[in-house]
């Protein structure tokens, strides 16, 4: 009798380890699957990189940088991100959007003025397109839709 309670408290216990580890296991699948959704590349493998701003009048002190998971921003001639946007290319223009697919919204408005105020950077609070005139090589001619006034963008590097 002493055997069977003996197997018996074993094959009770066993259940109960392979209950715990599905858990983990669906933990670790989502997990990766969150990660590599995040990572997965969505632009344009062409304007991947980054891209000094050119005027008539010569280059600015602002860089545009643009991330393979179609995240993007703009920063000073140090480092400092001034704006953050998502970017696409629809076959003929740039398109940049607020970030994590935000609309145009008054609250966004407000908090992208309130952080650049305390913080010194913000989020794209309205979508902008770029009309590509040119693409050549590391050379990309646009035209902002809105206002009509065209820039360059000259790569500086490639990510």
């Amino acid at each position: 009798m002493g055997w069977n309670r003996i197997t018996m408290d074993k094959t009770q216990i066993e259940p109960v380890r392979r209950l715990r580890r599905w858990p983990v296991v669906a933990f670790v699948l989502v997990l990766v699957s969150m990660v590599s959704w995040w990572n997965w590349p969505r632009g344009d493998a062409r304007f991947v990189g980054t891209w000094q701003l050119i005027r008539d009048d010569g280059p600015l002190p602002a860089f545009m940088i643009f991330d393979r998971s179609g995240g993007g921003r703009t920063v000073d001639i140090s480092g400092k991100s001034l704006t953050h946007f998502s970017w696409e290319f629809d076959g003929r223009a740039l398109v940049y959007r607020p970030p994590l697919g935000l609309g145009r919204s008054r609250w966004l408005t407000e908090i992208s003025g309130a952080m650049r105020k305390y913080l010194g950077t913000s989020l794209l609070a309205y979508e902008e397109r770029a009309e590509v005139i040119t693409l050549t090589g590391d050379l990309l001619n646009t035209r902002l839709s809105r206002s009509g006034n065209s820039f360059n963008l000259q790569r500086v590097r490639t990510r």
